[in-house]
């Protein structure tokens, strides 16, 4: 703290504090109400949290605290890390991660979190990041309407051709090369999932539903291929 020309130096150990917790049930018993507060921030932190029965040094859940501010952290298989939370508690979630080894490779969470969050680990056990993307979190208060009448369910026969639109998908969102043979299992286990709009005998518009807690609802893997595009398909 600084009081006029002196600097007052404080213990910053009773301040801070890094929980890790045991399995993904514990995470989300302590942290609901949080999350639940902040459901668009934070949309993604229940379901991995419920995905994981084990901590280890790859699926993990983690609560920073520092100055009376808090950050969460849970991870899982080869998701992002995502985070919510303030970035004053970076140094101390940053840290704790690096000590114990644990493995991730990407984050998610507010900008100036995420390069609170890189900066203190970089500085720890080096390397550089990127951005690879980004994206404004938003609020609709009303829906214009529109005609749907061309949005389908998909069935079982349309998963390879999804499957091959969210590998372009991916390449366009994220410059990654993805596997389209697993991408068309997973397609194919939850195509009840998917609505599409198909032109000449194809899907050439895809959107996938999933039924989220706390009464959203994540539209993702939104994908409409460049020549069927600016006809109103992706609204």
């Amino acid at each position: 703290m600084r009081y006029g020309n002196c600097v007052v130096a404080d213990d910053v150990s009773q301040y801070s504090m890094v929980k890790f917790y045991e399995n993904g049930a514990d995470f989300l018993h302590e942290n609901i109400d949080i999350l639940r507060e902040r459901p668009l921030e934070t949309t993604f932190f229940e379901v991995n949290a419920q995905s994981i029965s084990h901590c280890d040094d790859t699926n993990f859940a983690a609560r920073a605290e520092a100055y009376g501010e808090l950050l969460l952290c849970v991870h899982v298989g080869d998701y992002p890390a995502v985070l919510f939370g303030s970035a004053v508690c970076a140094q101390e979630l940053a840290l704790s991660v690096a000590q114990r080894k644990l493995n991730f490779s990407r984050t998610l969470g507010a900008e100036d979190v995420s390069l609170a969050f890189w900066k203190e680990y970089e500085s720890i056990v080096g390397g550089s990041h990127k951005i690879n993307f980004s994206m404004d979190v938003m609020t609709c208060s009303s829906v214009v309407p529109c005609d749907v009448s061309d949005v389908v369910c998909a069935t079982p026969d349309d998963a390879e051709q999804i499957a091959r639109l969210l590998v372009s998908f991916a390449a366009d969102a994220t410059h990654q090369i993805t596997n389209q043979q697993e991408i068309f299992q997973r397609v194919r286990s939850n195509i009840s999932a998917y609505r599409c709009v198909k032109r000449d005998g194809k899907a050439v518009s895809v959107a996938a539903v999933h039924e989220e807690s706390n009464g959203l609802t994540r539209i993702s893997e939104v994908y409409t291929l460049p020549e069927y595009r600016n006809k109103g398909f992706a609204r």
